[in-house]
Parts: structure tokens; sequence; C-alpha cells
């Protein structure tokens, strides 16, 4: 059994392809690049290859259906869930108007509203609400005393001295509560006023923020997530969407059946689900069933035998660790050798 992915020797320009042994996990080799004719090769120079998994792509078909026409072709899982999953989004894209039509949620608080205050009640301490604790309380009595030296005339250069702080944090202490004059009458005035109206302000019940709108992404991760781990508000929206928009509706209906059959290895029911696909205005999932037609037998193959390409993309990651490591400057045989080789 082999599985076949392929890596960037430099991302975005060159690729080449590594082949793995599914039995015992393995790497067995690594090709130059993701030819159709290379991979066919290697398989006609390696006879007795019975399974082969890979992605979507046409040149990894054509090169396994070349070099071992008798084995068992396997479409990886994840990548069909990929595929459907853009398909999906570009499909809400379309239909973004209905997202604006949805009630907006109020942001869930996590814990109960703070009891009013009595306005009869005395004012707060003049730390009420702040931090507490040793650093907190250092920082209050540096301020204090940079305030106390700067009322007695001294300047920036001797409070700093004096306290053993650096200038600029000296520089930063009138600022930091009452800004770049100082504790004037102003700002204490400011501050008394803020003490005195906190009870009354307490008082009226705080109104919670809404959450925007959903996005396109969004949105489109509700079709696609598992809908028991939906929350209330998400079910509500969504159900909302779906009865607003009958395409989106037969949107939410086929996913979900995709995800069963995928989920179940029910691939013997791929036919009839892409029929039912096509019965309906759906474009953008059309594309999808038009891909999975010209790969059919791997298609079934995925959603039926247990098989699945994870090993390889577990590999396509240690390759990604291997070349920061060599920073870059290692040729491709080097490289080979070291994903052959390496633990």
């Amino acid at each position: 059994m082999l599985g076949v992915d392929d890596f960037a020797f430099r991302r975005g320009h060159t690729y080449g392809t590594i082949l793995i042994d599914l039995v015992t996990g393995r790497p067995v080799d690594v090709l130059t690049d993701r030819a159709a004719d290379t991979l066919a090769a290697w398989l006609n120079n390696h006879p007795g290859v019975e399974v082969i998994c890979r992605d979507r792509a046409g040149g990894y078909a054509e090169g396994a259906s070349r070099g071992a026409p008798d084995a068992i072709q396997v479409a990886d899982r994840w990548h069909m869930w990929t595929n459907i999953g853009d398909a999906v989004e570009r499909t809400v894209a379309r239909h973004r108007d209905h997202l604006r039509d949805l009630p907006l949620l109020a942001t869930p608080t996590g814990s109960a509203a703070s009891p009013a205050l009595d306005p009869t009640l005395p004012d707060p301490a003049p730390h009420a609400g702040l931090r507490t604790g040793p650093f907190a309380d250092r920082v209050r009595q540096r301020h204090s005393a940079v305030h106390d030296l700067l009322a007695q005339g001294h300047d920036l250069r001797t409070i700093a001295r004096t306290l053993g702080l650096a200038r600029n944090t000296v520089r930063a202490e009138p600022q930091r509560w009452c800004g770049r004059n100082g504790p004037d009458q102003r700002c204490m005035a400011e501050v008394e006023l803020h003490h005195r109206q906190r009870p009354w302000r307490s008082t009226a019940p705080a109104t919670p923020p809404k959450l925007p709108r959903p996005t396109v992404r969004k949105a489109a991760g509700w079709f696609l997530r598992n809908p028991a781990r939906l929350t209330t508000d998400e079910h509500h929206q969504l159900d909302i969407l779906t009865q607003a928009s009958p395409t989106l509706a037969a949107l939410r209906r086929h996913v979900a059946a995709f995800a069963v059959m995928m989920l179940d290895r029910q691939g013997n029911r791929l036919e009839s689900w892409m029929n039912a696909v096509q019965a309906d205005d759906l474009p953008e999932l059309h594309s999808f069933v038009t891909g999975l037609r010209r790969d059919f037998d791997a298609a079934r193959a995925g959603l039926t035998l247990n098989h699945s390409s994870g090993p390889v993309e577990g590999h396509v990651n240690r390759i990604k660790t291997i070349k920061r490591q060599m920073y870059g400057r290692a040729n491709p045989d080097l490289l080979r050798k070291r994903i052959l080789l390496a633990d």
C-alpha cells in the first residue's frame, strides 16, 4: 500500500513527490517532481503495489493508472471534504444578502450582572475597582513620590536620582494618570466627579453589546460542522438562513448527506448523491460533482475503505521541519537522504 503526496522544494516554484509505505509508515522514495510520467516510471520499476492513496490531482491519477493499472486508487477523504467546503463557501457568498436578514445576537456575558450600588452610600475608596497586590502598590507609591517631589519644585533629573528611577520613567508618571500637565485641579475634579457618579451609573441596567452579523466564512462553517457541536444561537441562525433560501436549504441537506456517507463509509451511495445534487440549482456543488465523476472510482474507494493519506501528510510536515533545519542551503540529493534515513 503506497501513499503519494507532493511537497515543495521551493514553495510556489518547484515541487517533489514523497512515497510512503502505508504498512510500515516509512518513506520509500522521493521523486524530483510531481509529473505523471515520473510516478508511472517509478511504479513500473517497483511492481506489486496494490493500493495507492493520493490526493485528487490529475497528474497522480494518470501516473498511477499507467504505472500500476491493477492497483486500487483511493482519493483522500480530507481533500474531498476540503473541496466540498470550498463549494459551500462559494454558495453562501452567492446568497450573502440573506446574512443581512439574520437577527443580531447579544454578546454572552458568562456571569450574572453586578448588584446595583445604593446612591446613599458614601463615595467609594480612592482605589476602588483598581488592581491590588504588591506590584500595584509599588506603582501607586512611586506615583505619589514623584508627584510629591514635583510639587516641591524638583526637576526630573533630581527626582530620578533621588528615587533611583530612569528619567523616562519619571517623565511618564505625570502623564500616566492625569495627562501631560500633571495632577492639576481640573484632573482632580474629574476624578472626584467620577467617584461621585459611579454609584448612580451602577444603578442603570447594562445593555449587552450586540454581536456583528456573521461573515460568509462563519456561516459556511455552520453547514460544515457537526450539528451536535453548534450552539443554540448558531442552530437558530442556520435555521433562519435555510428557511429564507431554498437553495441554502438544499445545500444543507446535501452536505449533511455527504458527511454521513463519508463518516459511515457508505461509498455505494455516491452515485445517487451526485444525481440528487445535479437535480438542484447548486452550480458550485455541480462543479464538485464534475470533479468526482472524473475520479469516480478513487472517490468511491475513499468513501468506502479505511485507507487514508494521513501518514503521508505527517511526513510532509516532517519535511518542512527538515528544510528549516537546513536553512534552504542543501541540494535535493541531501534533502532526499535526510527524508529517507532520518528517524
